[in-house]
Protein backbone atom coordinates (compact mmCIF):
# COMPACT_ATOMS: atom_id res chain seq x y z
CA UNK A 1 0.00 0.00 0.00
CA UNK A 2 1.26 3.22 -0.56
CA UNK A 3 2.32 5.38 2.26
CA UNK A 4 -0.94 7.66 2.98
CA UNK A 5 -3.05 4.56 4.14
CA UNK A 6 -0.03 3.33 5.93
CA UNK A 7 0.70 6.67 7.71
CA UNK A 8 -3.16 6.49 9.47
CA UNK A 9 -3.30 3.18 10.27
CA UNK A 10 -6.70 1.94 8.69
CA UNK A 11 -7.38 -1.50 9.30
CA UNK A 12 -10.46 -4.06 9.49
CA UNK A 13 -12.15 -4.28 12.80
CA UNK A 14 -11.44 -7.83 14.31
CA UNK A 15 -14.35 -9.55 15.94
CA UNK A 16 -15.11 -13.15 15.48
CA UNK A 17 -18.24 -12.32 13.99
CA UNK A 18 -16.51 -9.86 11.31
CA UNK A 19 -18.90 -10.39 8.06
CA UNK A 20 -15.43 -10.47 5.88
CA UNK A 21 -13.45 -13.43 8.02
CA UNK A 22 -16.46 -15.53 6.38
CA UNK A 23 -15.44 -17.58 3.45
CA UNK A 24 -16.63 -15.71 1.01
CA UNK A 25 -16.30 -12.05 2.06
CA UNK A 26 -18.53 -11.04 -1.21
CA UNK A 27 -20.75 -14.16 -0.98
CA UNK A 28 -23.50 -12.10 0.63
CA UNK A 29 -23.25 -9.82 -2.96
CA UNK A 30 -24.88 -12.80 -5.02
CA UNK A 31 -27.89 -13.63 -2.81
CA UNK A 32 -29.01 -10.29 -1.52
CA UNK A 33 -31.84 -9.53 -3.39
CA UNK A 34 -31.29 -5.92 -5.21
CA UNK A 35 -33.54 -4.18 -7.52
CA UNK A 36 -33.67 -5.80 -11.00
CA UNK A 37 -31.60 -3.27 -12.77
CA UNK A 38 -30.16 -0.96 -10.38
CA UNK A 39 -28.32 1.93 -10.84
CA UNK A 40 -26.39 2.45 -7.59
CA UNK A 41 -24.74 -0.35 -5.39
CA UNK A 42 -24.11 0.85 -1.26
CA UNK A 43 -21.30 -1.93 0.21
CA UNK A 44 -21.44 -1.42 4.08
CA UNK A 45 -18.41 -2.95 6.40
CA UNK A 46 -16.85 -2.85 9.73
CA UNK A 47 -14.00 -0.89 10.20
CA UNK A 48 -11.80 0.57 12.72
CA UNK A 49 -12.23 4.30 11.25
CA UNK A 50 -10.58 5.98 14.01
CA UNK A 51 -7.57 7.33 12.60
CA UNK A 52 -9.15 7.89 9.19
CA UNK A 53 -11.81 10.16 10.45
CA UNK A 54 -10.41 12.04 12.89
CA UNK A 55 -8.00 12.95 9.42
CA UNK A 56 -10.83 13.52 7.42
CA UNK A 57 -12.83 15.80 9.93
CA UNK A 58 -9.81 18.43 10.25
CA UNK A 59 -7.55 17.66 7.02
CA UNK A 60 -10.20 16.97 4.42
CA UNK A 61 -12.08 20.47 4.91
CA UNK A 62 -12.15 22.18 1.30
CA UNK A 63 -10.01 19.93 -0.75
CA UNK A 64 -12.96 17.26 -1.74
CA UNK A 65 -15.51 17.85 -4.23
CA UNK A 66 -18.28 17.55 -1.58
CA UNK A 67 -17.90 17.08 1.72
CA UNK A 68 -20.35 16.83 4.79
CA UNK A 69 -19.22 16.24 8.50
CA UNK A 70 -21.34 15.02 11.29
CA UNK A 71 -21.02 14.52 15.01
CA UNK A 72 -23.93 13.87 17.20
CA UNK A 73 -23.24 14.05 21.16
CA UNK A 74 -23.54 10.63 23.52
CA UNK A 75 -26.82 10.34 25.10
CA UNK A 76 -27.52 8.06 27.71
CA UNK A 77 -28.79 5.19 25.74
CA UNK A 78 -26.12 5.55 23.13
CA UNK A 79 -23.33 6.85 21.38
CA UNK A 80 -23.47 9.72 19.03
CA UNK A 81 -23.19 8.76 15.57
CA UNK A 82 -20.02 10.72 13.99
CA UNK A 83 -19.21 10.34 10.27
CA UNK A 84 -17.69 12.37 7.10
CA UNK A 85 -18.90 12.09 3.88
CA UNK A 86 -17.21 12.50 0.77
CA UNK A 87 -17.97 13.12 -2.50
CA UNK A 88 -21.04 13.26 -4.69
CA UNK A 89 -22.41 11.03 -7.30
CA UNK A 90 -25.65 12.40 -7.59
CA UNK A 91 -27.83 15.52 -5.64
CA UNK A 92 -31.41 15.49 -5.00
CA UNK A 93 -32.58 18.93 -5.04
CA UNK A 94 -35.69 20.80 -4.86
CA UNK A 95 -37.41 24.33 -4.51
CA UNK A 96 -40.62 26.00 -3.47
CA UNK A 97 -43.70 25.38 -1.56
CA UNK A 98 -42.99 21.79 -2.58
CA UNK A 99 -39.56 21.15 -1.55
CA UNK A 100 -39.98 18.42 1.15
CA UNK A 101 -42.16 16.68 -1.06
CA UNK A 102 -40.42 17.12 -3.99
CA UNK A 103 -37.58 15.62 -1.92
CA UNK A 104 -39.45 13.15 -0.69
CA UNK A 105 -40.38 11.93 -3.79
CA UNK A 106 -36.57 12.09 -5.33
CA UNK A 107 -35.68 9.85 -2.34
CA UNK A 108 -38.06 7.19 -3.28
CA UNK A 109 -37.24 7.06 -6.81
CA UNK A 110 -33.28 6.95 -5.96
CA UNK A 111 -34.10 4.13 -3.20
CA UNK A 112 -35.81 1.74 -5.94
CA UNK A 113 -32.69 2.14 -7.86
CA UNK A 114 -29.96 0.94 -5.24
CA UNK A 115 -28.61 -2.10 -4.39
CA UNK A 116 -27.33 -2.54 -0.54
CA UNK A 117 -25.26 -5.05 0.51
CA UNK A 118 -24.59 -4.21 4.17
CA UNK A 119 -21.56 -7.03 5.51
CA UNK A 120 -21.41 -5.40 8.99
CA UNK A 121 -21.52 -7.86 11.93
CA UNK A 122 -24.45 -5.94 13.66
CA UNK A 123 -26.57 -4.11 10.67
CA UNK A 124 -28.20 -1.82 13.07
CA UNK A 125 -28.94 0.64 14.18
CA UNK A 126 -28.94 2.13 10.33
CA UNK A 127 -26.16 4.49 9.35
CA UNK A 128 -26.64 7.12 6.68
CA UNK A 129 -27.61 7.13 3.35
CA UNK A 130 -28.09 10.47 1.55
CA UNK A 131 -26.67 13.63 3.90
CA UNK A 132 -27.46 17.41 2.77
CA UNK A 133 -30.24 19.88 4.31
CA UNK A 134 -32.19 23.19 3.47
CA UNK A 135 -32.39 26.86 3.73
CA UNK A 136 -34.50 28.82 6.03
CA UNK A 137 -36.57 29.69 2.82
CA UNK A 138 -38.41 27.74 0.66
CA UNK A 139 -36.75 29.99 -2.24
CA UNK A 140 -32.98 30.73 -1.95
CA UNK A 141 -32.20 33.74 -4.87
CA UNK A 142 -29.50 35.25 -2.52
CA UNK A 143 -26.41 34.32 -5.06
CA UNK A 144 -24.22 33.87 -2.02
CA UNK A 145 -25.68 30.61 -0.99
CA UNK A 146 -26.19 29.23 -4.96
CA UNK A 147 -23.98 26.38 -4.37
CA UNK A 148 -26.23 25.56 -1.93
CA UNK A 149 -30.22 25.60 -3.31
CA UNK A 150 -32.99 26.14 -1.75
CA UNK A 151 -32.74 22.10 -0.63
CA UNK A 152 -29.82 19.84 -1.54
CA UNK A 153 -29.02 15.98 -0.20
CA UNK A 154 -26.22 14.07 -1.84
CA UNK A 155 -25.37 10.50 -2.70
CA UNK A 156 -21.69 10.23 -1.07
CA UNK A 157 -19.19 8.30 -2.45
CA UNK A 158 -17.56 6.83 0.83
CA UNK A 159 -19.17 7.57 4.08
CA UNK A 160 -16.43 6.60 7.09
CA UNK A 161 -17.57 6.78 10.70
CA UNK A 162 -19.52 5.29 13.87
CA UNK A 163 -22.33 4.37 14.50
CA UNK A 164 -24.76 4.81 17.39
CA UNK A 165 -23.24 1.37 18.89
CA UNK A 166 -19.55 3.15 18.70
CA UNK A 167 -19.14 0.60 15.71
CA UNK A 168 -16.94 2.24 12.73
CA UNK A 169 -17.62 1.65 9.17
CA UNK A 170 -16.89 2.13 5.73
CA UNK A 171 -19.68 2.98 3.42
CA UNK A 172 -18.70 2.98 -0.32
CA UNK A 173 -21.35 4.19 -3.29
CA UNK A 174 -20.63 2.94 -6.10
CA UNK A 175 -22.21 2.59 -9.81
CA UNK A 176 -23.74 -0.77 -10.38
CA UNK A 177 -21.47 -1.54 -13.76
CA UNK A 178 -18.25 -0.73 -11.44
CA UNK A 179 -19.69 -2.64 -8.24
CA UNK A 180 -20.42 -5.97 -10.49
CA UNK A 181 -16.88 -5.80 -11.45
CA UNK A 182 -15.70 -5.16 -7.63
CA UNK A 183 -17.64 -7.34 -5.72
CA UNK A 184 -16.83 -10.63 -8.84
CA UNK A 185 -13.26 -9.87 -7.98
CA UNK A 186 -13.75 -9.95 -4.31
CA UNK A 187 -15.55 -13.15 -4.34
CA UNK A 188 -12.89 -15.09 -5.92
CA UNK A 189 -10.02 -14.08 -3.11
CA UNK A 190 -9.91 -14.99 0.28
CA UNK A 191 -10.40 -12.65 3.09
CA UNK A 192 -7.60 -11.12 3.70
CA UNK A 193 -7.42 -10.00 -0.16
CA UNK A 194 -10.92 -8.72 0.59
CA UNK A 195 -9.55 -6.29 3.16
CA UNK A 196 -6.24 -5.33 1.02
CA UNK A 197 -9.09 -4.81 -2.03
CA UNK A 198 -10.99 -2.38 0.13
CA UNK A 199 -8.00 -0.62 1.11
CA UNK A 200 -6.99 0.11 -2.65
CA UNK A 201 -10.67 1.03 -3.57
CA UNK A 202 -10.39 3.40 0.07
CA UNK A 203 -7.38 4.80 -1.35
CA UNK A 204 -8.44 5.26 -4.76
CA UNK A 205 -11.82 7.60 -3.73
CA UNK A 206 -9.59 9.76 -1.52
CA UNK A 207 -7.20 10.34 -4.24
CA UNK A 208 -9.89 11.03 -6.73
CA UNK A 209 -11.64 13.53 -4.92
CA UNK A 210 -8.11 15.10 -3.56
CA UNK A 211 -7.87 14.66 -0.02
CA UNK A 212 -4.35 14.45 1.51
CA UNK A 213 -3.97 11.82 4.13
CA UNK A 214 -0.40 12.42 4.45
CA UNK A 215 -1.00 14.90 6.76
CA UNK A 216 -0.53 14.83 10.69
CA UNK A 217 -3.94 14.74 12.00
CA UNK A 218 -2.00 16.85 14.96
CA UNK A 219 -3.74 20.57 14.26
CA UNK A 220 -0.96 23.15 13.49
CA UNK A 221 -2.80 25.95 15.31
CA UNK A 222 -2.59 29.07 13.43
CA UNK A 223 -1.20 32.33 15.08
CA UNK A 224 -2.47 35.73 13.87
CA UNK A 225 -0.72 39.06 13.54
CA UNK A 226 -1.85 41.85 15.95
CA UNK A 227 -5.81 42.31 14.74
CA UNK A 228 -6.70 38.50 15.61
CA UNK A 229 -9.51 36.79 14.02
CA UNK A 230 -10.81 36.29 17.76
CA UNK A 231 -10.57 40.30 18.07
CA UNK A 232 -11.72 40.75 14.25
CA UNK A 233 -15.29 38.39 14.87
CA UNK A 234 -15.78 40.14 18.01
CA UNK A 235 -15.42 43.59 16.47
CA UNK A 236 -17.76 42.43 13.65
CA UNK A 237 -20.43 41.40 16.13
CA UNK A 238 -20.07 44.91 17.97
CA UNK A 239 -21.23 46.86 15.26
CA UNK A 240 -24.47 47.91 13.24
CA UNK A 241 -26.62 47.89 16.63
CA UNK A 242 -28.55 50.97 15.51
CA UNK A 243 -29.61 49.34 12.45
CA UNK A 244 -30.64 46.29 14.41
CA UNK A 245 -32.30 48.07 16.70
CA UNK A 246 -34.68 49.54 13.99
CA UNK A 247 -35.20 46.70 12.99
CA UNK A 248 -36.27 45.59 16.30
CA UNK A 249 -38.69 47.95 16.54
CA UNK A 250 -40.17 47.75 13.41
CA UNK A 251 -41.21 43.82 14.54
CA UNK A 252 -42.18 44.67 17.78
CA UNK A 253 -44.72 46.63 16.08
CA UNK A 254 -45.83 44.50 13.76
CA UNK A 255 -46.70 42.34 16.58
CA UNK A 256 -48.48 44.66 18.35
CA UNK A 257 -50.67 45.69 15.65
CA UNK A 258 -51.35 42.10 14.21
CA UNK A 259 -51.87 38.77 15.64
CA UNK A 260 -48.47 37.52 15.74
CA UNK A 261 -46.95 36.06 19.14
CA UNK A 262 -43.36 35.83 18.05
CA UNK A 263 -41.14 36.98 15.28
CA UNK A 264 -37.20 35.81 15.13
CA UNK A 265 -34.97 38.55 14.22
CA UNK A 266 -31.61 37.33 12.74
CA UNK A 267 -28.70 39.46 12.20
CA UNK A 268 -24.98 38.40 10.82
CA UNK A 269 -21.58 39.44 11.35
CA UNK A 270 -18.73 38.82 8.55
CA UNK A 271 -14.92 38.99 8.01
CA UNK A 272 -12.45 38.31 5.28
CA UNK A 273 -8.77 37.32 5.05
CA UNK A 274 -10.26 33.72 6.50
CA UNK A 275 -8.21 30.84 4.81
CA UNK A 276 -9.56 27.03 5.61
CA UNK A 277 -7.21 26.24 7.46
CA UNK A 278 -8.56 28.68 10.13
CA UNK A 279 -11.86 27.81 9.46
CA UNK A 280 -10.50 24.09 10.39
CA UNK A 281 -9.08 25.25 13.90
CA UNK A 282 -12.11 26.77 14.22
CA UNK A 283 -14.46 23.88 13.78
CA UNK A 284 -11.99 22.22 15.80
CA UNK A 285 -11.87 24.47 18.90
CA UNK A 286 -15.95 24.43 18.91
CA UNK A 287 -16.06 21.16 18.95
CA UNK A 288 -13.93 20.91 22.16
CA UNK A 289 -15.77 23.60 23.40
CA UNK A 290 -19.56 22.52 22.84
CA UNK A 291 -19.47 18.89 23.33
CA UNK A 292 -23.17 18.30 24.32
CA UNK A 293 -23.92 20.16 20.64
CA UNK A 294 -24.64 18.10 17.34
CA UNK A 295 -21.68 19.74 14.80
CA UNK A 296 -21.97 19.59 11.39
CA UNK A 297 -20.22 21.08 8.16
CA UNK A 298 -21.65 20.81 4.82
CA UNK A 299 -19.09 21.83 2.00
CA UNK A 300 -21.25 21.36 -1.69
CA UNK A 301 -18.06 22.71 -3.27
CA UNK A 302 -14.76 22.89 -2.04
CA UNK A 303 -15.27 26.67 -1.99
CA UNK A 304 -17.86 26.84 0.22
CA UNK A 305 -18.80 25.66 3.74
CA UNK A 306 -21.39 26.07 6.56
CA UNK A 307 -20.76 25.00 9.85
CA UNK A 308 -21.72 25.30 13.84
CA UNK A 309 -22.63 23.34 16.87
CA UNK A 310 -26.21 23.54 17.41
CA UNK A 311 -28.15 22.75 20.66
CA UNK A 312 -31.33 22.01 18.85
CA UNK A 313 -32.49 18.70 16.99
CA UNK A 314 -35.29 19.25 14.84
CA UNK A 315 -35.76 15.43 15.00
CA UNK A 316 -34.64 12.33 15.35
CA UNK A 317 -36.67 9.21 13.79
CA UNK A 318 -36.21 5.26 14.28
CA UNK A 319 -38.81 3.41 13.02
CA UNK A 320 -41.73 5.12 14.40
CA UNK A 321 -40.35 6.64 17.24
CA UNK A 322 -39.35 10.33 17.27
CA UNK A 323 -37.53 12.60 19.38
CA UNK A 324 -37.65 16.51 19.00
CA UNK A 325 -36.25 19.41 20.98
CA UNK A 326 -38.29 22.54 21.74
CA UNK A 327 -35.53 25.18 22.85
CA UNK A 328 -36.69 28.61 23.12
CA UNK A 329 -35.94 31.16 25.88
CA UNK A 330 -32.22 31.77 27.22
CA UNK A 331 -30.03 33.50 29.61
CA UNK A 332 -26.23 33.74 29.53
CA UNK A 333 -24.05 31.61 31.55
CA UNK A 334 -22.79 33.26 35.38
CA UNK A 335 -19.50 33.70 36.10
CA UNK A 336 -19.48 32.20 39.76
CA UNK A 337 -21.43 29.39 40.38
CA UNK A 338 -24.07 31.72 42.62
CA UNK A 339 -24.64 34.19 39.22
CA UNK A 340 -25.19 31.21 37.36
CA UNK A 341 -27.87 29.94 39.63
CA UNK A 342 -29.56 32.98 40.10
CA UNK A 343 -29.49 33.43 36.01
CA UNK A 344 -31.04 30.05 35.81
CA UNK A 345 -33.58 30.76 38.42
CA UNK A 346 -34.44 34.13 36.35
CA UNK A 347 -35.18 31.77 33.40
CA UNK A 348 -36.99 29.44 34.63
CA UNK A 349 -39.67 31.75 35.64
CA UNK A 350 -39.16 34.85 33.31
CA UNK A 351 -43.28 35.16 32.14
CA UNK A 352 -41.75 36.25 28.76
CA UNK A 353 -39.55 32.89 28.46
CA UNK A 354 -41.74 31.08 29.26
CA UNK A 355 -44.54 32.47 26.77
CA UNK A 356 -41.43 32.42 23.80
CA UNK A 357 -40.89 28.71 25.14
CA UNK A 358 -44.24 27.63 25.07
CA UNK A 359 -45.11 29.17 21.44
CA UNK A 360 -42.71 26.56 20.31
CA UNK A 361 -43.39 23.44 22.44
CA UNK A 362 -47.35 24.10 21.11
CA UNK A 363 -46.69 24.51 17.35
CA UNK A 364 -44.53 21.05 17.75
CA UNK A 365 -47.25 19.17 19.68
CA UNK A 366 -49.98 20.32 17.27
CA UNK A 367 -48.23 18.71 14.46
CA UNK A 368 -47.17 15.61 16.55
CA UNK A 369 -51.01 15.38 18.30
CA UNK A 370 -53.28 14.12 15.32
CA UNK A 371 -49.90 11.36 13.87
CA UNK A 372 -48.79 10.04 17.12
CA UNK A 373 -50.38 6.69 19.49
CA UNK A 374 -48.52 8.08 22.23
CA UNK A 375 -46.66 11.65 23.02
CA UNK A 376 -44.14 12.33 26.00
CA UNK A 377 -42.96 15.02 27.83
CA UNK A 378 -42.21 17.00 30.86
CA UNK A 379 -44.81 19.38 32.58
CA UNK A 380 -42.54 22.28 32.84
CA UNK A 381 -39.40 23.23 30.50
CA UNK A 382 -35.43 22.13 32.18
CA UNK A 383 -32.20 24.00 31.28
CA UNK A 384 -30.08 23.04 28.55
CA UNK A 385 -26.60 24.61 29.79
CA UNK A 386 -24.02 25.14 27.40
CA UNK A 387 -20.60 26.52 28.55
CA UNK A 388 -22.16 29.97 27.20
CA UNK A 389 -25.69 30.18 27.53
CA UNK A 390 -28.96 28.35 28.97
CA UNK A 391 -31.47 27.63 27.53
CA UNK A 392 -35.33 26.15 28.48
CA UNK A 393 -35.91 22.89 26.86
CA UNK A 394 -38.32 20.86 26.40
CA UNK A 395 -37.23 16.94 24.43
CA UNK A 396 -40.75 15.77 23.20
CA UNK A 397 -40.90 12.28 22.38
CA UNK A 398 -43.65 10.18 19.90
CA UNK A 399 -44.83 6.61 19.08
CA UNK A 400 -46.41 7.69 15.70
CA UNK A 401 -49.16 5.89 14.11
CA UNK A 402 -47.52 5.15 10.92
CA UNK A 403 -43.95 5.24 9.38
CA UNK A 404 -43.91 8.73 8.02
CA UNK A 405 -41.06 9.75 5.44
CA UNK A 406 -38.65 12.19 7.33
CA UNK A 407 -39.22 14.88 4.44
CA UNK A 408 -43.24 14.91 5.23
CA UNK A 409 -42.03 15.43 9.31
CA UNK A 410 -39.80 18.31 7.80
CA UNK A 411 -42.62 19.74 5.91
CA UNK A 412 -44.74 20.45 8.76
CA UNK A 413 -42.09 21.00 11.75
CA UNK A 414 -40.11 23.59 9.79
CA UNK A 415 -39.45 26.15 10.32
CA UNK A 416 -40.32 25.63 14.46
CA UNK A 417 -40.96 29.10 15.93
CA UNK A 418 -37.96 28.73 17.40
CA UNK A 419 -36.42 29.77 14.36
CA UNK A 420 -38.70 31.40 12.50
CA UNK A 421 -41.56 32.88 14.51
CA UNK A 422 -45.59 32.12 15.22
CA UNK A 423 -48.24 32.13 13.31
CA UNK A 424 -45.50 30.51 10.74
CA UNK A 425 -46.82 31.93 7.30
CA UNK A 426 -46.93 35.66 8.85
CA UNK A 427 -44.08 35.67 10.90
CA UNK A 428 -41.96 34.26 7.88
CA UNK A 429 -43.71 37.41 6.15
CA UNK A 430 -42.70 40.07 8.54
CA UNK A 431 -38.59 38.54 8.53
CA UNK A 432 -38.74 38.82 4.83
CA UNK A 433 -39.49 42.30 5.16
CA UNK A 434 -37.43 43.50 7.80
CA UNK A 435 -34.23 41.41 7.25
CA UNK A 436 -31.86 43.03 4.88
CA UNK A 437 -29.67 39.73 4.26
CA UNK A 438 -30.99 36.07 3.05
CA UNK A 439 -30.03 33.42 6.08
CA UNK A 440 -29.24 31.48 3.40
CA UNK A 441 -29.07 27.59 5.43
CA UNK A 442 -28.72 30.07 8.36
CA UNK A 443 -31.77 28.25 10.84
CA UNK A 444 -32.44 25.79 8.18
CA UNK A 445 -31.79 22.38 8.43
CA UNK A 446 -28.86 19.73 8.40
CA UNK A 447 -28.37 16.58 8.92
CA UNK A 448 -29.17 12.93 7.05
CA UNK A 449 -31.47 9.85 6.12
CA UNK A 450 -31.03 6.31 6.14
CA UNK A 451 -32.33 3.39 3.59
CA UNK A 452 -34.60 2.22 6.11
CA UNK A 453 -35.98 5.83 6.79
CA UNK A 454 -34.31 6.61 10.01
CA UNK A 455 -32.91 10.10 10.30
CA UNK A 456 -31.68 12.66 12.50
CA UNK A 457 -32.00 16.14 11.71
CA UNK A 458 -30.36 19.47 13.14
CA UNK A 459 -31.79 23.22 13.70
CA UNK A 460 -28.85 24.90 11.60
CA UNK A 461 -28.39 27.84 14.34
CA UNK A 462 -25.07 28.71 16.25
CA UNK A 463 -23.84 28.52 12.77
CA UNK A 464 -21.16 30.42 10.24
CA UNK A 465 -20.58 30.18 6.42
CA UNK A 466 -17.44 30.49 4.44
CA UNK A 467 -17.68 31.45 0.91
CA UNK A 468 -14.13 31.92 -0.31
CA UNK A 469 -12.12 33.60 2.06
CA UNK A 470 -15.36 35.46 3.44
CA UNK A 471 -16.59 34.03 7.66
CA UNK A 472 -19.75 35.50 8.48
CA UNK A 473 -21.53 34.35 11.78
CA UNK A 474 -25.20 34.25 12.43
CA UNK A 475 -27.62 34.15 15.48
CA UNK A 476 -31.01 35.36 16.12
CA UNK A 477 -33.65 35.81 18.90
CA UNK A 478 -37.59 35.46 19.52
CA UNK A 479 -39.21 39.03 19.86
CA UNK A 480 -42.80 38.79 21.61
CA UNK A 481 -44.78 41.31 23.15
CA UNK A 482 -42.44 43.00 26.44
CA UNK A 483 -39.20 42.30 24.06
CA UNK A 484 -36.85 44.36 25.48
CA UNK A 485 -34.16 45.59 22.63
CA UNK A 486 -30.84 45.89 24.61
CA UNK A 487 -31.49 42.15 26.26
CA UNK A 488 -32.13 40.80 22.79
CA UNK A 489 -29.20 42.54 21.10
CA UNK A 490 -27.06 41.09 24.37
CA UNK A 491 -28.32 37.73 23.59
CA UNK A 492 -27.77 37.68 20.29
CA UNK A 493 -23.75 38.19 21.08
CA UNK A 494 -23.92 35.59 23.55
CA UNK A 495 -24.73 33.17 20.52
CA UNK A 496 -22.09 34.59 18.26
CA UNK A 497 -19.43 34.64 21.13
CA UNK A 498 -18.16 30.76 20.76
CA UNK A 499 -16.43 31.51 17.50
CA UNK A 500 -14.35 34.16 18.26
CA UNK A 501 -13.99 32.71 21.79
CA UNK A 502 -13.06 29.70 20.08
CA UNK A 503 -11.02 31.56 17.53
CA UNK A 504 -9.38 32.50 20.83
CA UNK A 505 -8.42 29.38 22.27
CA UNK A 506 -6.46 28.75 18.66
CA UNK A 507 -4.65 32.16 18.29
CA UNK A 508 -3.61 31.16 22.09
CA UNK A 509 -2.81 27.59 21.72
Amino acid sequence: MSAPLEHIHMRKTTTSHNSLEKSSAFEYAQTHRAPSSPEWTVFTVDWDVESLLKQLQIRSAGQSNARFVWKAPDSNTSKGEEFVALGRYQALKATGERRFHDLAQAERSLLGKTHFIDLRSNRQPSVPFIVGGAAFHQFNIDPTWSAFGSSQFILPRLLVGTDSNGQGYLRFILPSEEATTWLGHGQSTHSSHSHVFLLEKLEDVLKSEGVDTNKSSTLPYFHLDPVSLAHRLQTAASQHKKAWIARFQRAIEVIQQNPIAKVVLARQAAVHGVTMEQRANLQESLKQRYQNCIHFCVEPTSAAGFFGATPERLLRLQGRHLRIDALAGSRSRGTTTHEDQTLAHDLLHAEKDAMEHDIVKRQILEVLEPISKQLRYPSAPLLKTLPNVQHLHTPIEAELEHSPSVFELIEQLHPTPAVGGYPKHDALGVIEQIEPQNRGWYAGIVGWVSEQGDADMAVSIRSASHMKDALTLYAGCGLVEGSIPEQEWEETYVKLAPFFEAAQDVAHA
